[in-house]
């Protein structure tokens, strides 16, 4: 690529000029229609259907920096219901069933909240829609459990369990006989999740006074909720059971399958020995879970190579930990590298069907990622070598868990928010900070586009202090030398590429426009290139080596109008609480656009937290606003930025 497409040639630029004009800082509103964001700037109120696909996606469950859990989810609700209010119950429910199925969100939290919303809400047809999606939003007696409880909480008038509610759970039993794997399925689901948010099945079964006949979910109702004193139903029960026994293709109905399982759960509760625990679950595999081991034979390593074998690979997972810290994984100096286990291991992690089949969302991979790398859990009761054959394994599945998108051609800036709310912790996990999320997504778009530049930003280095009181305030000249120090590691760091935003030749003057200087704005590139495996992105990110201070987010795109470098997309990764600058945002493409000549530049703000907040402007049909973690957000870049949408 040459020079002259690379940059703005000095005759074009000196024609050029920025329109004059009072500046409007971040800290006043732009136009009437602004609202000010809990860090006291002044940014665009987001529609209610855009916070809403954010809520679903990312939650509230860790609140921000500046606001905690409770009243974000608040907020959140609030929202929903206002959709609801303005006739668009069905589309609410619509959207939360495609989230679910199409596995677009984080955590299912935020989606059975906002489905008990709309199964407790007033409006009919919104309660009626909500009920029958019930059956494919929870797909097991843990979604179930936590539904109701979100239920109970939501209702303000505690209605109780009124019909339509008791109506809606008793379906979703019924409803297994519909699904692949019929009620022996939801016999393997009852007995794997018995209690969970306070709920068990006899505890529901008693609530929503559910109807059945002498069948298999007849029998399973009566095994986990018999009718105490009640001498009459059990010998009916006997006398059902010796008829069915007579009937040709008992041995093959759903009935005598039923049967078989519970007797194997029950001689599985009672084993005592790690030996016959572990040819059970070899021989009824995928039958026996890891929840029908007793948790007096969980610390056998010959159980868990059996467990392996057939292991979920959510499951697997969530007991990557566990399984290391029993020896069977090892390590790449070890005599057992290439064990079966660890094979077996890499292989599910790897496999694109088994991701998708389990509907494993890339954000579970990034924090099992960082949980297995660190070699401990957070209480420190269990240690295990890290193996890099499984942390490889973890990365490449997280990759390739987004949708694929082919290349653009497009150049593009990367621009990270490193100011100090991005070190909230995301989604209810004390792993992730919204920085390492941002960092991960930027880390995607540098492996799929060949031309990105990234850098780090943050505000003004004379306010760098936050309103967090257990941190401390960041003086001026400790910013400065660290950030001297940053770009010295930066410059060691980066390779000799020809990128887009490499200084310009020295003869190329600025033209002399009004002066938008990002002096007083931190604004680091990070040498972020498509080998770099996410380990080390994070650790190019981490606020050891971008001290975080305020946030300007407008000043990648004031640096980009100063040094006249030609990019066609911006991407602004963010929480959307900028609190410094001396332009919005919204205005600063703008002015980008006028200047550089590129009229299509393109405006993306990945939004990594669920709150209210824009920062484009609603009218500009190039800019948009994407939620960070959606397994669709590189294709929702790639279709931007293409012109599909």
């Amino acid at each position: 690529m040459s020079e002259t497409d690379l940059y703005i040639e000095e005759e074009v630029c000196i024609a050029m000029s920025i329109q004059e004009g009072e500046e409007v800082s971040i800290t006043l509103p732009l136009t009437p229609d602004q609202t000010r964001n809990n860090a006291e700037g002044y940014v665009n109120r987001t529609p209610d259907e855009t916070r809403f696909h954010r809520f679903l996606c990312l939650g509230s469950e860790s609140g921000t920096f500046f606001i905690d859990q409770r009243e974000l989810k608040k907020e959140n609700a609030k929202c929903i219901l206002r959709l609801i209010s303005q006739g668009n119950g069905r589309n609410v429910v619509d959207t939360i069933r495609e989230f679910s199925l199409q596995n677009r969100a984080c955590k299912v939290n935020p989606i059975l909240f906002a489905l008990a919303l709309c199964c407790r809400c007033d409006d009919l047809a919104t309660k009626e829609a909500a009920y029958k999606a019930l059956s494919d939003v929870c797909r097991i007696p843990t979604h179930l459990f936590q539904f109701i409880k979100y239920c109970q909480k939501v209702n303000p008038e505690n209605k109780g369990w009124g019909r339509a509610h008791r109506k809606g759970v008793s379906m979703w039993y019924h409803n297994y006989k519909n699904k692949i794997g019929g009620i022996p399925l939801l016999a393997y689901h009852m007995t794997k999740y018995k209690s969970r948010f306070g709920f068990t099945h006899k505890d529901v079964f008693r609530l929503c006074h559910i109807k059945t006949s002498y069948d298999a979910l007849g029998y399973l109702v009566n095994y986990f909720c018999p009718k105490e004193g009640q001498r009459d139903r059990e010998n009916n029960w006997q006398s059902q059971l010796e008829l069915a026994r007579r009937e040709e293709g008992f041995e093959q109905s759903e009935l005598r399958k039923v049967i078989d399982r519970l007797q194997l759960y029950d001689d599985a509760k009672n084993c005592d020995d790690e030996k016959i625990m572990s040819e059970m679950i070899l021989r009824y595999n995928p039958d026996l879970a890891r929840e029908h081991v007793p948790s007096r034979l969980l610390n056998s390593a010959k159980v868990w190579k059996a467990l392996i074998r057939r292991m979920p690979t959510t499951a697997l997972i969530r007991n990557l930990g566990k399984i290391s810290s029993l020896g069977l994984l090892g390590s790449n100096t070890s005599t057992n590298t290439n064990s079966f286990e660890e094979g077996l291991v890499v292989d599910k992690l790897k496999s694109a069907q088994l991701r998708k089949s389990a509907r494993i969302h890339p954000f579970t991979l990034l924090v099992a990622l960082k949980a297995y790398s660190k070699g401990q859990c957070e209480s420190g009761r269990l240690n295990w070598q890290v193996n890099p054959n499984i942390s490889n394994a973890l990365q490449e599945a997280f990759y390739l868990s987004f949708d694929y998108v082919a290349t653009t051609g497009k150049r593009y800036l990367l621009a990270i928010d490193v100011s100090g709310s991005m070190n909230a912790h995301v989604m209810g996990t004390p792993i992730i900070t919204a920085r390492d999320a941002a960092a991960a997504m930027a880390m995607l778009t540098v492996r799929t586009e060949q031309n990105c530049d990234v850098v780090a930003f943050s505000g003004n280095r004379g306010h760098a202090t936050t309103n967090n009181e257990d941190q401390a305030s960041v003086s001026d000249e400790n910013v400065v030398a660290a950030m001297e120090m940053v770009t010295v590691r930066a410059e060691q760091d980066s390779d000799a590429v020809d990128y887009p935003g490499n200084p310009l030749p020295q003869h190329v003057n600025v033209p002399n426009h009004r002066d938008l200087s990002t002096e007083n704005t931190t604004l680091i590139p990070i040498p972020i290139s498509p080998q770099d495996d996410l380990d080390e992105v994070l650790k190019k990110c981490s606020p050891s080596r971008l001290p975080p201070v305020t946030a300007d987010c407008a000043a990648p795109l004031l640096d980009a109008i100063k040094k006249k470098k030609k990019y066609d997309v911006f991407v602004v990764y963010t929480d959307s609480e900028p609190n410094a600058g001396v332009i919005h945002l919204s205005e600063a493409i703008k002015r980008y656009r006028t200047v550089t000549g590129i009229t299509d530049a393109r405006l993306i703000v990945c939004q990594l937290v669920s709150n209210g907040f824009s920062l484009t402007d609603p009218d500009d049909p190039l800019t948009m606003d994407i939620v960070g973690f959606d397994s669709r957000a590189l294709a929702a870049i790639h279709q931007f930025v293409t012109g599909n949408i």
